[in-house]
């Protein structure tokens, strides 16, 4: 909602003992422009005891969920993202390099709030299930509904298997966003391309050696 992570610290170490203590702070610069509604779910999830906080259940008959749901309808609004543009993403995602996944996955958390808003609003249209993922079987039918056919499909759930790290078998929204980057790495002057790139230049000498990718990827490439 707010572009940020909820706990925010000098160090990993400090992350943790904020995590545990459940010790976060609603900036007016990042939520400033949040509704009180979209605030209260946030709160209440993020509770340090299971007993008080709120259950799946209650959190979809939340006050928030019920005026989100307006995503339904958001298409006559122009609030989502055009089927072809979706299915085109999904394509390039599929096609593209493991570094190259890597990188839209940094780009994703690069984009400013008013650009994440439509792809919000396209990722719960496509939650038929109201679920907060996507099943794969979901987006399997939009892709068969907007014209693919069954080979490019199946490339596509491949690779969203792929970036699937805890391996559920469900498409989280950073996976969404991730692919949705894709027709953003062919613009040269992007900022949210260069933005992920000082995100790995955390030396700021302009160019990435070898080692640096290495130490920052690990595994993933």
């Amino acid at each position: 909602l707010s572009g940020c992570m909820p706990f925010m610290a000098s160090s990993d170490a400090a992350i943790v003992r904020a995590i545990r203590r459940g010790s976060y702070h609603m900036h007016d610069s990042r939520w400033g422009g949040i509704t009180k509604a979209a605030k209260d779910f946030v709160r209440r999830l993020l509770v340090v005891d299971p007993a008080m906080r709120m259950t799946a259940q209650e959190a979809l008959q939340h006050e928030w969920l019920s005026q989100v749901r307006f995503a339904d309808h958001a298409a006559d609004a122009g609030l989502l993202l055009p089927s072809d543009e979706v299915r085109q993403a999904f394509i390039g995602f599929a096609k593209s390099t493991k570094f190259h996944k890597v990188c839209m996955q940094m780009m994703a958390w690069s984009l400013p709030l008013d650009e994440r808003r439509k792809l919000r609003y396209t990722f719960v249209a496509l939650d038929k299930t109201c679920t907060g993922v996507l099943k794969l079987h979901e987006l399997q039918d939009f892709l068969l509904d907007s014209s693919m056919n069954q080979d490019e499909v199946a490339m596509v759930l491949r690779a969203m298997d792929e970036v699937d790290i805890d391996q559920d078998g469900d498409i989280h929204y950073s996976d969404f966003l991730a692919a949705m980057m894709c027709p953003r790495m062919k613009l040269p002057d992007d900022r949210v391309l260069h933005d992920a790139f000082r995100r790995f230049d955390v030396q700021h000498r302009g160019y990435l050696t070898q080692r640096q990718l290495e130490g920052m990827l690990g595994g993933l490439v």
